[in-house]
């Protein structure tokens, strides 16, 4: 039995497309939900083209170093750590919540664009801060839009499909962002401007999110009682997923760039260097940024058609110890192949551990928008611990060390994450 199953917009659209009678297919491509779909993919393409140029940026604009990449890394994901944290409590308050998210996009492209006028690292600083928190009251505003579906099978479905739209415009994007930025510098972040008018056009003909019912499905309750009681250890393998994503977004950019200039980079074990791996980094590198998101993406269309994986939590600690694997082999591998697959599988393990988390932060509707901003929080936390303080090692050790150490970090998130379901087992 579902109570108030007519509060989402989603299901008000179904019966308004009843109403004025649209055709089945003029009505599937015009639902909210199908447009929110579609911002999803714009919104991360657009954070995917900041994310694949910033570190080109700071190598080659402004004459930086590894750890001066970490610090901008760190800075943009701290700020949206800070935002979606610090947002939670007056947005989810909020009676029409996408107007903080029309307005954290308008805010996110403004600053973006301002970064190549003013090739300065305190500059660059100072406007990725800015840009990323505006960022952080976007993204939870929009996953509690998709959990004011009070039906759990609609309300899953709705979600994997949010995810893989995500997914898919961070997996897209660097494929355009990686060229613009080797034809021209200031070519993505002009993308950028086009990108955003598109977001906030669509955000702007959502319909606003209904309050959430006060009543869930009876046959759920037991299932998301269990969510909540391993929400935090989800947490957990989010920040260790997001820390080695900080890693390779922020400093591996500079390890393809000296194995291309030295000649190293192979794409398997041959004795030249293949014609296609050229002189271009940044495209280079886009091949690999894009490989960990449509792996992620993967993870998300699977995750939403298969139930199997509620509650196994031996899942998300296997998938940690080959991300960490995969971040060793990082640091002394030089074929392009093999870091391909690497990049896979540590959007693998991203994936799996970030769908599991929003799906126990959504399973109580009363608390959704916290637990849902909490989880990108999380998300923006372990990228900025993964940047500042493996930017600091790569800096210090060179560019390889972060990797040859990360799966000593691995290891002791889950021990934590063990500890913590040893402590939440029934006694």
């Amino acid at each position: 039995m579902v109570a108030n199953i007519e509060t989402s917009p989603q299901a008000l659209d179904r019966k308004r497309c009843a109403t004025f009678g649209h055709g089945r297919r003029r009505c599937f491509m015009f639902r909210p939900h199908q447009r929110v779909y579609l911002t999803a993919f714009l919104l991360d393409a657009a954070v995917m083209v900041v994310f694949a140029t910033t570190p080109f940026f700071v190598f080659n604009q402004i004459g930086g170093n590894e750890a001066m990449a970490g610090v901008v890394g760190a800075v943009q994901m701290g700020a949206y750590a800070l935002s979606c944290l610090g947002s939670a409590g007056f947005v989810s308050q909020t009676k029409h919540g996408l107007r903080w998210a029309l307005l954290g996009v308008g805010l996110f492209i403004f600053f973006s664009s301002l970064m190549p006028l003013y090739p300065n690292f305190i500059f660059c600083v100072v406007v990725s801060f800015l840009s990323f928190a505006a960022l952080g009251l976007v993204w939870p505003a929009l996953h509690s839009w998709i959990g004011a579906e009070p039906d759990a099978a609609h309300r899953a479905r709705h979600m994997a499909y949010f995810n893989i739209a995500a997914g898919c415009g961070f997996a897209l994007s660097p494929l355009l962002g990686g060229p613009l930025y080797d034809s021209d510098f200031r070519l993505p972040f002009v993308a950028l401007l086009f990108l955003g008018t598109l977001i906030a056009a669509l955000i702007g003909s959502l319909p606003h999110e209904k309050e959430s019912p006060e009543t869930v499905e009876e046959e759920s309750a037991e299932q998301e009682a269990g969510s909540t009681a391993k929400l935090l250890v989800a947490w957990c393998a989010v920040f260790v997923a997001n820390v080695l994503i900080g890693a390779t977004r922020s400093i591996y950019p500079k390890r393809v760039m000296g194995l291309l200039d030295t000649g190293e980079l192979r794409f398997l074990a041959e004795q030249a260097a293949p014609s296609f791996l050229g002189d271009a980094p940044a495209t280079t590198f886009s091949w690999l940024v894009s490989t960990l998101w449509l792996a992620t993406a993967l993870c998300f269309f699977i995750m939403g058609r298969k139930h199997h994986w509620h509650h196994k939590m031996a899942l998300l600690l296997w998938l940690q110890v080959l991300a960490g694997l995969a971040m060793w082999i990082l640091g002394y591998t030089q074929s392009l192949g093999m870091m391909i697959l690497c990049f896979a599988l540590i959007g693998v393990n991203f994936g799996v551990s970030f769908f599991v988390a929003m799906s126990y932060s959504l399973a109580d509707p009363m608390q959704k928008h916290r637990r849902a901003a909490t989880t990108e929080g999380t998300l923006g936390a372990g990228a900025f611990a993964g940047s500042i303080a493996f930017g600091y090692l790569a800096g210090s050790f060179g560019v390889t060390a972060p990797f040859l150490y990360a799966p000593v970090f691995v290891g002791l998130g889950i021990a934590l994450q063990l500890l913590l379901l040893r402590r939440r087992q029934p006694t």
